[in-house]
């Protein structure tokens, strides 16, 4: 149970800093394929341009996983690594 009580805590305090900065909440995923260019920009460090090239790609092709979102230009791979949580590439 104490384990539960930190993990809780963690999460809680995770939400309340992503709060401050404006980003989502550490259980925020979205799908890369069907997201809207606003569901993308609340990815940490998208805006609207690359939301825009990341619609561009995926039509292209969809997505499978994390290298794939790699081919979107100008998306460095070191953002790539910071929203990696956030991403669900399944296709329900």
């Amino acid at each position: 149970l104490p384990a539960e009580r930190q993990i809780l805590r963690k999460e809680k305090a995770e939400a309340k800093i992503a709060k401050k900065l404006n980003a989502p909440p550490p259980d925020f995923k979205i799908n890369p394929n069907t997201a809207t260019k606003e569901e993308l920009e609340k990815l940490v460090g998208i805006g609207p341009i690359l939301a825009e090239r990341i619609i561009e790609e995926r039509k292209k092709a969809p997505f499978k996983n994390i290298k794939d979102l790699g081919k979107v230009e100008n998306l460095p791979t070191s953002l790539l690594e910071t929203i990696r949580s956030q991403l669900d590439f399944s296709n329900e």
